[in-house]
């Protein structure tokens, strides 16, 4: 618990930061500017532990976009989505089976400060952010009845659930409309796992998906 607050109180203290510095007046001679891009990148989710189960996810290829706003040249916002699809694993003792596939889709608005580079085309950034993330979870149909899993677990269903990040990156411009990009992101998340056994009791718990994002990509600027 002490770990999940510092992790708190870190986001929270980035973003007051970012907060502050948006409300700074604009000068009359900056040009307010979008941008909008698409990226393909890595999106790697680490493995978790609920009711004495090790849960593991297979890392995966991910495409996505992203739309901003920027109200200087050190200060923009971004909105940030992809969709995650993986298979998740289960391990006790010495059982393991695939439970199932899990699809995330995070949404994410984040606030970015830009480090223009000298004498370059290039800038790098970091950013903190908040979002929400669509969970569907699919069991795999188990047809071997001695599978441990598929004859004490019965259904499983993942809620949807509010996500964090921590963001670090780089852009640089290679025309006046267009820019390359590379991003990590770190997203910290905790959705329900809703279990119900064949006995007919439920169980219910937090399941930490702390993930990472390696994406490249490229943007329009206007």
């Amino acid at each position: 618990m002490e770990w999940k607050m510092k992790k708190i109180n870190l986001l929270i203290g980035l973003m007051a930061v970012l907060a502050i510095n948006f409300l700074q007046p604009v000068f009359a001679d900056e040009q307010i500017k979008y941008s909008a891009g698409l990226f393909a990148g890595y999106y790697n989710t680490s493995s978790s532990n609920f009711n004495d189960v090790d849960a593991s996810f297979e890392t995966a290829m991910v495409f996505g976009g992203a739309v901003s706003y920027h109200f200087t040249p050190r200060y923009s916002i971004e909105l940030w989505t992809t969709k995650y699809t993986t298979d998740m694993s289960l391990s006790f003792d010495d059982k393991n089976a695939k439970l199932g596939e899990l699809d995330q889709t995070p949404i994410l608005l984040t606030g970015r400060f830009q480090f223009p580079i000298r004498k370059s085309n290039a800038d790098i950034y970091l950013g903190a952010g908040v979002g929400y993330a669509f969970n569907d979870f699919k069991q795999v149909n188990h047809s071997d009845l001695d599978d441990f899993f598929a004859v004490n677990l019965e259904t499983k269903q993942m809620d949807d659930c509010i996500i964090w990040a921590l963001n670090v990156g780089a852009e640089m411009r290679i025309k006046k409309n267009y820019a390359l990009f590379v991003d990590l992101k770190t997203i910290f998340s905790e959705p329900s796992f809703d279990v119900i056994f064949e006995d007919g009791t439920a169980s219910g718990k937090n399941v930490g998906l702390n993930a990472s994002v390696f994406s490249f990509g490229f943007k329009y600027l206007f």
